[in-house]
This record gives structure tokens, C-alpha cells and sequence, in this order.
């Protein structure tokens, strides 16, 4: 078993979408938690012109092994045509947070 987990950023237009999405990623146990920051300010390029929007920010924590499978089905309940779904693996952690992440990610 691998110990690599990751990070993931998944931006949502409104907080009750980003329960939504964070429910079934742990229902699923593709991911083993999510914190959710609501009325975060976005500015992004959009079909060229700069939008600016209020957003709800899922920064979720999973096996770095499982990031694809959280990706699809992101892209398969979110709202958004071309959702904010970012990754990147974690470095130095503390290894009992890391061993619980493994452990409630792992079927059962």
C-alpha cells in the first residue's frame, strides 16, 4: 500500500453544491474528508473576457492512487462545464493523518 496522499482543490459555484459533491466523494470513500470555505471570491478568464464570481472552495484529502477516480466523478456531478478540480501530492505530514487518510480510503 502506497503512502502517497494528495490534496485536491475543487471550486463550486455555491456552498450547497459543495456539500453535495463532497457527500458522495465520501460516500463513495474516494476521498476521507473535505473542508469546504464558502464566499470565496474567483477571477478567471472565461471565453475571453475576466469574470469575477463568489464560490465555494472543497480542499479534499485522499490517496494520491484514487485522484482520477475523484476526478471523474467530479466532472460527473458538478454543474460547471469545465470544473477547477487541482491536485498535488503532500509532503511532510503528520504520519498518523496520513495513516487515517490510507485507512478510511481504502474499501472495506
Amino acid at each position: 500500500m502506497s503512502n502517497a496522499v494528495s490534496m485536491i482543490h475543487i471550486t463550486t459555484p455555491n456552498r450547497d453544491e459543495a456539500i453535495s459533491i463532497s457527500r458522495t466523494l465520501l460516500h463513495n470513500r474516494l476521498i476521507a474528508c473535505a473542508n469546504i470555505s464558502d464566499h470565496v471570491v474567483s477571477l478567471y478568464h472565461w471565453m475571453g473576457d475576466i469574470e469575477q464570481n463568489s464560490e465555494a472552495v472543497i480542499v479534499a484529502k485522499t490517496q494520491s492512487a484514487l485522484v482520477p477516480q475523484v476526478i471523474e466523478k467530479v466532472k460527473s456531478v458538478h454543474s460547471y462545464d469545465t470544473p477547477a478540480i487541482v491536485s498535488c501530492v503532500l509532503g511532510e505530514s503528520n504520519p498518523d493523518y496520513i495513516q487515517w487518510v490510507i485507512k478510511e480510503t481504502t474499501p472495506r
